[in-house]
């Protein structure tokens, strides 16, 4: 990139700008640069911290924030340092065990009246929590 914008800039000659990229490409840093392997991927800590808020606070929801980014959930995930399958909203596994009531519990009786759906992933106060 330096090379290309030195040109550009006109920083270089033509013929100077046509030596660094022979030489860029002979010391094989067309693949893989120096130091590459050496220096450790830094971690973006902001942008990790700013789509931990939004969602937290209930500005915007993981299913609002996928479908305004024009990108697949596993490189958004990626490029802000979020854990993987952060961005999708999968409901959570609930055991129907746990919510028949006792009278039913010790029977293979099914109950007759429809259950009450609880909403968990927000809270009385409208906020996610």
């Amino acid at each position: 990139m330096m090379v290309y914008r030195s040109g550009e800039l006109e920083l270089v000659s033509k013929e100077q700008e046509r030596r660094l990229w022979i030489n860029r490409t002979r010391r094989g840093w067309r693949t893989k640069e120096p130091l590459d392997d050496q220096i450790p991927v830094e971690e973006p800590r902001l942008l990790r911290r700013a789509f931990h808020l939004s969602i937290d606070e209930g500005v915007q929801s993981r299913a609002e924030i996928a479908a305004a980014l024009p990108y697949a959930l596993r490189d958004i995930e990626e490029l802000a340092g979020l854990p993987p399958h952060f961005l999708e909203e999968k409901p959570a596994p609930i055991s129907l065990k746990a919510f028949k009531s006792k009278r039913f519990r010790n029977s293979r009786e099914e109950p007759t009246e429809p259950a009450e759906v609880m909403d968990f992933s927000t809270t009385g106060d409208g906020k996610s929590g």
